[in-house]
């Protein structure tokens, strides 16, 4: 019995070591804004009124997208760069797409 339990847990670590310390290389963040990507909401937004709308890829990944609001240089010091960001062309031209038709 005690064998049994010590090859299962030998086998779950094996199984899990593969994939751990892995980072996906790319990042996905929640929010564009003034055509930055943030994870977190900037902190001069905190408390503005905001301009929203969800965008959606194929893959049913969901960003926020945040409109009429220009962003200062020290807020954009903070963004993730744009070779981060998985799929970043994608997202700034839906964005482009749907801020043109409104």
């Amino acid at each position: 019995m005690r064998k049994r339990i010590l090859l299962a847990a030998w086998l779950l670590c094996g199984l899990m070591l593969p994939s751990w310390g892995q980072a996906e290389s790319k990042k996905n963040p929640r929010l564009l804004i003034d055509g930055c990507f943030f994870m977190e909401t900037p902190s001069e937004l905190n408390g503005a009124k905001l301009k929203m709308a969800v965008l959606k890829n194929e893959d049913g990944r969901m960003m926020m997208l945040v409109t009429g609001v220009k962003l200062s240089e020290n807020s954009k010091k903070y963004a993730v760069p744009l070779s981060e960001v998985k799929d970043a062309d994608y997202w700034l031209e839906l964005a482009k797409t749907l801020v043109s038709t409104e």
